[in-house]
Formats: structure tokens, sequence, C-alpha cells
């Protein structure tokens, strides 16, 4: 996440210019995030917010996220808001904290003031509404609260009746403002008559909105609020009432509940009578699950329904692939295993910006992925540091010639040559001799010649034996006479050999018809002609031929 300060200035423009289902959205992609130093600077920033009703909504949903990061830090917050706000925000911290972690949340309260004890057990009471009565009167003991279990229900009551949210409902219906802009005052009544009624108020919701956009945002939030404390309530309402606009709600419904109680889940979901339903949703919790922790993911498949396993395995897989791709590997390629070319690439650009030199030893050592070594190394290089080129250089000495005859010590150096080009040059002696060395060499001189080196560029092949002196400049010239076709020409008189000169030739002749304005005259392309060996003109030629035959068949 950006820094404390971005943070709170964003939050700041978001509530001023963002309203409604949005801002909520917005405001909970930050919250996610948030840890408990950002999520106190954002406390103090909602104070400047002018919305009253944005102003409540943003500091709810700050304290109901502290209480899930830090309920102690939550609580000592509490003064930073205005006073007349203060039980209500504890009230949310304190529901939120008794739902997942309730023995601990009753010792903290144990050390705060009477008035906040009877506060938190007035909440535990309704949060935890199927708490045995025995329980209650152990959790009031402990709480070391004064009042009978009588007078505390009595007192709950008389809280509850205090608020009519089906009255205020009825109200913002019906009164002058614009339904599809109250949102934001809308949603804490419909939770409040959830909290009264069940769901059974949200059908009134939803019977009672003539707006569908405002309708399903209000439904969609609900639901997931409600889902927090009730996740099954709120799962089997959503596909009891289910409609095509619902089809994300229930989605996010069945991943958010997933990871808390991945059987239940599963149940629940083998009773959807739609087939296809079934199916999505199956695929969408099972990614959610492999998503949080896809190695007790893996661990838990042979406990899944048969139909799943196999659905399930690719899920397992795919995300491991992406978050922890050593494992990944340590799995798909070994002695038994046999992955795949495209689980093989998922594997190195994601281990590869984790630990480049780990994903490079990978693929230069493992001969489960060797046939693939040629598709992979570019990638595996791509993430790698100047500082790690030595151990990457010793570790591509060490292994055998790949497939072409190539050593993996030509890739290390052809690409420290874009980065470090001394370093690469420096590399050049330890390469082995034949092809390797060849391929190594052109990359410095290649890069030397970008770079406007070219007396050096040219001069490197005497490094090379004799027999590769033709290749060398061969595969020099094929880059340099396109990229600098006048300076070319203009030295190749001063070329230390007949080989060099003939390929420069060659391929300034055969790139004449590519170069436009720069193109040379009849004049000097014949002069160029009396500098290429027999051997260089029947390639040239055979090329001639295979570029006539290519724009034939454009012009066709």
């Amino acid at each position: 996440m950006n820094s404390v300060s971005d943070v709170s200035d964003r939050l700041m423009e978001l509530a001023t210019n963002t309203r409604g289902f949005a801002y909520l959205q917005l405001l909970d992609s930050f919250l996610l995030q948030a840890d408990v130093g950002q999520l106190e600077t954002i406390i103090d920033k909602s104070n400047q917010i002018q919305s009253p009703h944005a102003l409540h909504l943003t500091q709810d949903e700050v304290f109901r996220r502290f209480a899930l990061v830090s309920p102690i830090q939550a609580i000592a917050n509490l003064d930073k808001i205005p006073q007349i706000r203060r039980d209500h925000s504890l009230r949310i911290i304190l529901a939120e904290w008794s739902h997942y972690d309730l023995d601990e949340c009753v010792k903290h309260v144990n050390t705060m003031e009477e008035s906040d004890r009877v506060l938190a057990f007035i909440t535990i009471m309704n949060t935890l509404s199927d708490t045995s009565p025995n329980r209650l009167r152990e959790i009031k003991e402990n709480l070391n609260i004064s009042s009978g279990l009588n007078d505390l229900v009595a007192m709950n009551k008389e809280y509850e009746s205090q608020d009519h949210p089906a009255t205020d409902w009825n109200r913002m219906l019906n009164d002058s403002t614009d339904d599809s802009s109250q949102f934001l005052e809308m949603l804490p009544v419909v939770m409040k008559w959830i909290e009264h009624e069940g769901l059974d108020a949200l059908t009134q919701v939803r019977n009672s909105l003539g707006d569908d956009t405002l309708r399903l945002q209000l439904v969609h939030r609900a639901l997931e609020l409600h889902s927090r404390f009730s996740p099954h309530e709120a799962f089997s309402y959503a596909i009891q009432t289910y409609q095509a606009d619902m089809y994300a709600s229930v989605h996010r419904l069945a991943m958010n509940w997933v990871i808390r109680d991945p059987d239940a889940v599963f149940v629940a979901l083998a009773e959807i009578e739609s087939i296809e339903l079934r199916k999505s949703l199956e695929e969408a919790a099972l990614d959610a699950w492999a998503g949080l922790n896809p190695h007790e993911f893996l661990d838990q498949l042979d406990n899944l329904p048969h139909w799943l396993q196999e659905v399930a395995q690719e899920i397992a897989i795919r995300t491991m692939l992406l978050v922890d791709p050593k494992e990944a590997a340590n799995r798909l390629f070994v002695d038994s295993n046999e992955g795949t070319l495209g689980q093989a690439q998922t594997i190195v650009s994601s281990w590869s910006s984790i630990n480049a030199l780990e994903a490079f030893q990978w693929v230069a050592t493992n001969p489960h992925v060797r046939k693939y070594q040629l598709s992979l190394v570019q990638n595996a290089l791509s993430n790698l540091s100047v500082e790690e080129s030595e151990q990457a250089m010793q570790t591509a000495t060490a292994q055998p010639l790949n497939s072409l005859g190539l050593g993996m010590e030509a890739y290390v150096v052809t690409w420290l040559a874009k980065q470090d080009l001394q370093a690469a040059k420096s590399m050049l002696p330890r390469t082995r001799e034949g092809i390797t060395r060849l391929m190594a060499y052109l990359a410095v001189g290649e890069r030397l010649a970008k770079n406007e080196d070219y007396q050096e560029a040219i001069s490197l092949v005497h490094d090379l034996p004799e027999d590769y002196h033709a290749n060398y400049f061969d595969g020099l010239f094929r880059r340099f006479a396109s990229a600098r076709p006048a300076l070319v020409y203009s030295e190749i008189e001063q070329l230390p050999s007949t080989e060099a000169r003939s390929s420069a030739a060659k391929w300034l002749v055969l790139y004449n018809r590519f170069l436009g304005e720069e193109s040379l005259s009849e004049l000097q392309l014949e002069k160029l002609r009396s500098h290429i060996t027999k051997e260089d003109l029947e390639d040239l030629n055979e090329q001639d031929r295979l570029y006539d035959i290519f724009e034939h068949l454009l012009q066709d």
C-alpha cells in the first residue's frame, strides 16, 4: 500500500467526489491492504469528511476492519472519534472480535469500565444469539457485571426499541430525495432492520425499491455484511431468491464462506439444482480457497467430493505456480511427474520475480526441464542482477551442452552484454570452445557495434580460432549492415580480412532493397560485389531468391 499520507489524502478525495456503492467498494479495497498505522491515520482523517453519512459509514468500516487486524488497538483509537459515536463503534469492534475469539474478547473487556462491560455483554448476546443461558451467565460472571441477567436482557430490549428501522426505511422511500442517491443513508437502516427481523427484512427492501441498480447494490452489500456473522444464512437466502442479477453476489458469498468453512460450503453447493450455477460456484469457491493457502488446499484434496477432485487439482497447481513456484517445481518436475512447457514458463516467470538466480539455476540444472531449456532460459535470466552474474556463470559452465551443442554460459554472456558490457567481456575467455564461444563473442561484438565501438567489435575476431572468423563477421555484419549501412560501406576497404569485407558486402547488397533513402547506387553495389567471395555470393543469390518469392507472395 502507498504511504500513510497518500492513503489518507486519497480517502478524503474519494469521500468528497465519490458517492454511494462506488465509494464503499473503493473504501473496502483500501482497508483490505491497510496495516495498523494506516488504519489509525484513516480514523484521524475521517473526522474531516463533511457528509455525515459518508463519515459514519467510513468509521464503521474502518473499525470493523481494525477489529480483525488488532481489536485492542481498535478500542484504543476510539478516543479519536466524537464521544457520541463511541458506544456505537465499540459495539462494532466487540461484535467482530467476539465472533472469532470470544475468550480473548471477554478477557480484555474485563479490564474496562463497567459501562463498557455491560455494553460488551449486550453486544455478545446479540452477536452470538444461539449462546446458551448458562454460557451467558458464565460470561457475565467473567465480566464482573453486577446487574442480573434478566435486567441485562431488559436493557437490551430497551436499547433495541429505540430504533425503528422499518419506520426509517419508509420515511426515506417517501421523502423528496431521489432514492438512487441515498445508498449510504439506506444501508445502515437495512442492516439494523435485518438485525431486528432477519433476512425477511431484505425481502421487504427488494419489494419496495423501484430502482433496480440501487436494489441490487443494497442487497449485495447487506448480504456480504450479514455473511460475516451468518455465512450459511446469507448464502441460503441468496440462492433461494436467486435471479440472474445476483450472479456476482452469490459467487462473492461462496468465496468468502469457503475460507471459513469449506466443508459446509461444498455441502450447500451440492444442493443447488442448476448444474451450470453449481459448477460455477464450486470453481469460484475452489479458486478462493486455493488462493488463500494452496498448500493446505492440496493437502485437503482427498477430503473433497470425488467429482471436485480433478478440477481442484488443476486449480491448486495453477495457483501454486503463481504463489509458490519453487514448490510447484518440486511437485511437477520430478522423477515421477512431467510438467508441461506452459507450467515451466509460469514457474520461471513467477520464481524469477522472487529469486532470479534460483530460477536460472533450476532451468540450467534440472534434467526434467532440459527439453524446454531453450524456451525458458531468456525468461530465467530476465530478472537477474549483475551482481548475480558470477554465480550464474559458475552454474552455466558446470552444465553439459544443450541440444544445440551450446553451453549455457553463452546465454549468460548474451544477457550480461546488455546490462554490463565490461563484465560480459571479462567472461568471454571462460566460455567453452566452439559455437558456445562464437555466440558469446557475437553478443559482445554486436553490443560494441551498437555503442559505435566498431573497431573493438571487429578486433574481437582475433580471439577466436580462424575457422570461426567468417561466421563471426557474418553474424556481426548481418546486424550492423542494416543499422548503419553508410558507415559499413565507408569502412569496408579498411576491414582486416577477405572474410570480413565479403560478409559486410554481402549483407549490404542483400539489405539494399529495404534501405529506402539510404539505399546504395548501382555503381556502389558493383563495387561491393567485387568483395564478395564465391561462397558468400552463392548465399547472397539464394537469399535474393527467397526475398523475391516472399515479395511476389505479398503482391498476390
